[in-house]
């Protein structure tokens, strides 16, 4: 029953529809590997790398998603993604079979087997570097077998190798693995040389195999390079743009620690120490170094705990397995039940999206694609316009498409050889310096251009979600030199006016105004958050009136949405449109929601009616749901001096001295309740 639940749960966490933005320019590479034959060695995808040197270590992975994205469609990756970790996940089964004896011990370390998962799970995308995790698992478990029972399967570590050279730049990982099981041989022979040990001249010859495989890769020499330069990008002597990546964050950051994977890693880090006390009496010197190396790579980024989980999880359970466990039969059941239980439950919050829902998460189970995480829309426009604006013949030179956002080889894939984004996730064939310098110039959209300017760049798509790309979304409408061609729920595409874009500019003027009548409004797109992008592209480019109809309209369907209640509420207030606005605040209370913005512009409300009753328990209401607002309380303390009633303004006072003491209205508020109060 654990194993089943076990087995159910890797499913659940492993099966997420695709949303990453690496994969995209995989496939465009796969597809031109097939194509041409040969592994690219210049960048041809981007305007930034465009023929700079570029290793493409990741060639058979490349193959292999574009295959399965050939046959199968880009929705079929995540079936690809749970054989690559399903297998990691087998081998850790299997090497639970092999070490444990007796069913206390199978329960330990099918128990451990979780919280792998558990760990691993942060990393759950479809990149080579599960080929790194699962060679990692590999040549572990290969390693132990043989020190365990001389297992002639350790001559399989070379091919694993093979694969995961030409896979994924973190193949180093595999030599020191090997050579840190050959050493403890050698200085165990050395120690001890009657004692009973596996041979130790196979360990030899596999790990001459494994680097005598080396040169089987299409870079030769130079992929050592390539893997040193991986260890540039992670730590503090790592490029600021390479910092700023989340998967290369502080292990440590608040944003990780909050999570059920790291709280997993936490579990191994401590299971390993404590397997290497327990088993002190009879240390393996190859196990130490292997932990300590991988708990010393997992600190120095977010993304490495998962490195760790490959690693530890195999020599935990191996270490586990060598402790006598005695565990009573009721207490092993008990443990079990409760465990499958707690397995089965988190199942079915991931296979309904509850999980991700309640952590605020844009992921949905199953195969297929995020369709709301892509610019499709635009894609599809520029698809359609043919031939390309700009290029008389669609055969010639790619047309320059400017853009700041992760979707590069999204453009790549989507939009082969007639469009060249800007750049893609591949920052390391770029000049970093001066992709940073593009990022911190996005505030100054004249600068931001001035740097473009050698590209001639004439198309440009803002993803309009981003905060960092408003600066230059507004510019960009307001600029006579530019004109809006076309508007997404993801992004904006704008044309510069220029002789090759006069057509496209005529024959796709943009309205929004009149598109706000036409925006699809349907409680499944609210809930994918199309309709409110409209809304928030809107306002963001001054079309207040367009937005307000958007926002008006989503609520017709979904009352409960709060946040766009808030907004249309506030705008109305703003307005003046008081009734309305109350209406909206009505409905939206009568549906259910609970919003401190709202109870307290209906308190606004209610005092502009003079009825300080009503006003005060709306006020009362909004301070309860957010009680360490000061804000809600300075207002609260000028409702109950416009009531009279002093004991409450008092109250508010101290409330507000307590919360926001530098509050410029305290001054003022103490001054108004002075001259009320007794000698």
């Amino acid at each position: 029953m654990l194993v089943v639940a076990c087995a159910l749960f890797f499913f659940a966490a492993v099966l997420v529809q695709v949303d990453s933005y690496d994969l995209w320019f995989h496939l465009a590479l796969g597809r031109k590997i097939l194509a041409t034959g040969h592994v690219p060695t210049v960048d041809s995808l981007t305007l930034l790398g465009a023929g700079r040197p570029y290793l493409d270590s990741h060639w058979l992975f490349q193959i292999a998603a574009y295959g399965v994205a050939r046959v199968a469609g880009v929705g079929a990756i995540p079936l690809l993604q749970a054989v690559i970790y399903g297998a990691v996940v087998v081998l850790w089964l299997h090497h639970r079979t092999q070490v444990a004896r007796g069913t206390g011990a199978r329960l330990l370390v099918t128990l451990l087997v979780v919280v792998g998962i558990a760990a691993l799970s942060r990393r759950f995308l479809p990149r080579p570097e599960a080929i790194t995790y699962l060679g990692v698992t590999a040549l572990i478990c290969l390693f132990e077998r043989y020190r365990r029972t001389a297992s002639p399967w350790l001559f399989a570590a070379p091919l694993v190798m093979v694969v995961w050279q030409n896979c994924h730049a973190l193949y180093v990982l595999g030599y020191f693995i090997a050579a840190a099981y050959l050493a403890e041989a050698v200085i165990r022979r050395g120690r001890a040389p009657g004692e009973a040990a596996p041979a130790i001249l196979p360990l030899w010859a596999t790990t001459a195999l494994c680097v005598a495989v080396y040169p089987l890769n299409p870079h030769g020499g130079a992929l050592l390079g390539y893997s040193l330069l991986l260890a540039t990008e992670v730590g503090d002597q790592a490029h600021p743009l390479m910092r700023s990546l989340g998967e290369l964050t502080s292990t440590f950051a608040a944003d990780n620690v909050r999570t059920l994977g790291f709280a997993a890693y936490c579990l191994l880090v401590a299971a390993a120490a404590g397997g290497l006390v327990a088993t002190r009496h009879r240390p393996s010197w190859a196990r130490i170094a292997i932990l300590a190396t991988f708990f010393l790579l997992s600190l120095t980024g977010n993304r490495n705990t998962a490195l760790f989980a490959a690693a530890a999880t195999p020599l935990v359970i191996a270490m586990a397995s060598e402790l006598p466990w005695r565990l009573a039969p009721r207490a092993l059941a008990t443990v079990a039940l409760v465990v499958v239980v707690a397995l089965s439950v988190q199942t079915v919050r991931l296979v309904t999206n509850r999980h991700y829902r309640d952590l605020g998460m844009l992921k949905r189970f199953g195969t297929g694609v995020l369709h709301e995480v892509y610019p499709e829309a635009e894609v599809a426009f520029l698809r359609a316009l043919a031939p390309p604006p700009g290029e008389p013949d669609p055969g010639d030179v790619p047309i320059a498409l400017g853009h700041f956002d992760p979707f590069g080889g999204y453009y790549a894939y989507s939009l082969p050889d007639r469009y060249r984004p800007l750049f893609d996730g591949r920052w390391e064939i770029v000049d970093q310096d001066h992709l940073w310098a593009l990022y911190q110039a996005l505030g100054d959209p004249p600068r931001y251009l001035a740097l473009l300017a050698p590209y001639a760049i004439h198309l440009y798509a803002v993803d309009h979600r981003r905060a960092f790309n408003l600066p230059l979304l507004r510019y960009l409408y307001h600029d006579p030199a530019w004109a809006l061609v076309f508007a997404g729920p993801r992004a904006a595409l704008f044309a510069e006016r220029v002789a090759a874009n006069r057509a496209l500019i005529a024959d796709h003027p943009v309205d929004l105004g009149a598109a706000a009548a036409t925006v699809a409004v349907t409680p499944e797109r609210v809930a994918r958050q199309e309709p409110q992008a409209w809304m928030n592209l809107m306002l963001n480019l001054g079309e207040e009136t367009a937005a307000m109809e958007v926002a008006r309209r989503i609520l017709a369907v979904v009352p409960a949405e709060r946040q766009t209640a808030e907004l249309l509420a506030g705008r109305l207030v703003a307005r003046g449109a008081l009734p309305e606005a109350l209406a909206v605040i009505d409905r939206a209370t009568q549906a259910g929601v609970a919003s401190p913005p709202l109870a307290a512009e209906e308190a606004y409300l209610h005092m502009q009616r003079g009825d300080l009753p009503a006003a005060l328990a709306a006020m009362e209401r909004a301070v309860r749901l957010d009680p360490d607002n000061g804000e809600l309380h300075t207002n609260f303390a000028l409702l109950y001096l416009a009531a009279g009633d002093l004991g409450g303004a008092a109250h508010e006072i101290d409330a507000v001295a307590r919360l926001a003491p530098d509050n410029p209205a305290l001054p003022a508020l103490r001054a108004r309740l002075t001259p009320h109060r007794a000698p």
